[in-house]
């Protein structure tokens, strides 16, 4: 992942500058909109989300209830900007997730991560938007032995075919795109 800021003067050209070098090596780029301290629908993330489009990369966003990275505000990016991938990171991290769970089955630019989500929310997600929609992550080594038992609880209450697309095929799909047809 290339972690963009938009508070950086120069972040967005050094961001173009590694993708034109680095292409293979990228997945995603990811942005903290409360980290850069500019909310998310700014002007100045349009530099990165032209560069998502014109590198088929996803953009992954930290989420949390409040003025910087809430779901409104994220969903409002991927209405206006169809043509690229976006993964809610936490599915609004100390909400209920149900809003981004709304978000992520009416549109089908928006996935779900798993990072600091409870195991019957991720249930509930899948069972709300879809397997296909939700991708797992984690902010290891943040609290890694939690993760351990998240992990365990989601291959009890998942079917074989969800594991394979939450933990693999979503993030394949989502981070590399064409590699695996």
């Amino acid at each position: 992942m290339l972690w963009i800021n938009p508070a950086v003067p120069g972040d967005a050209d050094m961001a173009e500058r590694m993708l034109r070098r680095y292409r293979n090596h990228i997945a995603c780029m990811k942005v903290h909109p409360q980290t850069a301290l500019i909310p998310l629908g700014d002007p100045r993330y349009e530099p990165y989300l032209q560069l998502c489009k014109a590198y088929g990369l996803t953009l992954a966003v930290h989420t949390e209830p409040g003025c910087y990275s809430s779901m409104n505000s994220l969903a409002a990016m991927a209405v206006s900007h169809p043509e690229v991938n976006f993964v809610a990171v936490h599915m609004e991290l100390r909400g209920d997730h149900s809003q981004a769970m709304r978000f992520i089955a009416s549109l089908p630019n928006l996935f779900g991560d798993t990072t600091f989500v409870p195991a019957s929310d991720v249930r509930m997600a899948i069972d709300r938007c879809g397997a296909e929609k939700i991708v797992f992550g984690s902010d290891a080594p943040i609290l890694s032995e939690r993760y351990g038992a998240t992990i365990e609880k989601l291959q009890s209450m998942l079917s074989s075919q969800e594991i394979q697309q939450v933990f693999q095929s979503n993030a394949i799909r989502l981070f590399y795109p064409g590699s695996y047809d």
